[in-house]
């Protein structure tokens, strides 16, 4: 299972302090305490392509992690894929304007 993004309240500002944590939870890790924390990694990867956000939508095909829209700043309508492979981000470009789904 991988988890990316999110929000979570800011006790210094006003509003949420959106995320572009990726983090990877090991389902086949196996020790004695058989803690949750144990099992869950954060993977550090190159993040200056996606803005934070939460309230998008994943989906996971062909070793790549695909992440559209959400909320920062304002809703989005990009699409970025993150390959599990090589641990790097790219933005998806839309074949024309007219397959551009509206910000959600």
């Amino acid at each position: 299972m991988i988890v990316f993004g999110g929000a979570r309240s800011n006790e210094t500002s006003n509003g949420p302090q959106f995320s572009t944590t990726l983090y990877q939870y090991d389902s086949n890790y196996n020790n004695k305490s058989n803690q949750l924390g144990e099992r869950t990694i954060e993977v550090t990867v190159d993040t200056s392509s996606i803005q934070p956000r939460n309230f998008h939508s994943a989906v996971y095909h062909a070793n790549t992690l695909y992440i559209f829209g959400g909320k920062s700043n304002g809703y989005q309508n990009d699409l970025h894929g993150y390959d599990l492979t090589t641990k790097t981000w790219r933005k998806v470009t839309y074949p024309s304007k007219e397959h551009v789904p509206t910000p959600r």
